[in-house]
């Protein structure tokens, strides 16, 4: 197992979350890079690694882990969110 997913599987555990797959790809996506990713953003990437995942599913996902303090929302007036992974 690498450093990095050690570190997520203790996050998801520390926040009591379930890691899903979807979850887990988004986590993972933002934990990787460094950019100020928005949900469109992290979709695209998400999707091309695995179709099945829907952009609700991203968007709920975002909500989820914003909500459990792993995820950091950035907002800016008159710009789409951007995230952020907060480990």
């Amino acid at each position: 197992m690498s450093k990095l997913s050690a570190q997520l599987e203790q996050a998801f555990q520390a926040a009591a979350l379930r890691p899903t797959a979807q979850r887990y790809a988004v986590l993972e996506f933002l934990a990787r890079h460094s950019v100020h990713a928005t949900a469109e953003e992290i979709f695209a990437a998400v999707n091309r690694n695995d179709p099945r995942a829907s952009r609700a599913t991203v968007y709920n996902n975002l909500r989820s882990l914003a909500k459990a303090g792993l995820v950091r929302e950035v907002m800016s007036e008159g710009k789409a969110a951007r995230f952020d992974a907060n480990l």
